[in-house]
């Protein structure tokens, strides 16, 4: 039995997707978007502090990406936004360029697959008319 090793073995990998130590980077103000987060947003008198983060524009490292993300729920719990619709406006906010245009493709793709699964149910609930009824329902509220 031969064994045969490939020629990129024990070579250095020439990009790396997501260093161990991250890179800092420096944003001017027309790159980045502030907030003024409430530390219980449920209570109005609450203690409020600023969060900056910056715009994504697709250009972006996976680390930086990821941190976006993360700092996302931080956003939208501090200011005490709840409401799907809502939410959706605030991270769409915080998109530029290629990254807004592929997660509106993606939030479109999502939808369109989510509708197609709910027709589905109602055709495969022709046995019971009220389970029927109410994927229709469903799929009524979902695009209004």
């Amino acid at each position: 039995m031969k064994i045969s090793i490939p020629d990129n073995f024990g070579k250095k990998a020439d990009a790396v997707l997501l260093p161990l130590v991250p890179v800092t980077k420096e944003y001017s103000k027309e790159q980045l978007c502030s907030f003024k987060l409430r530390a219980e947003p449920a209570d109005a008198d609450s203690p409020t502090y600023s969060m900056s983060i910056p715009y994504l524009d697709g250009t972006e490292s996976v680390r930086e990406v990821l941190q976006h993300v993360d700092k996302w729920d931080e956003i939208t719990t501090g200011l005490n936004v709840t409401a799907a619709a809502n939410r959706l406006t605030i991270i769409r906010k915080l998109l530029r360029d290629t990254a807004l245009s592929k997660y509106d493709s993606s939030f479109m793709n999502a939808q369109n697959a989510d509708l197609k699964q709910r027709k589905q149910a109602a055709y495969d609930a022709e046995a019971d008319p009220a389970q029927k009824q109410a994927a229709k329902d469903a799929v009524t509220d979902a695009h209004q």
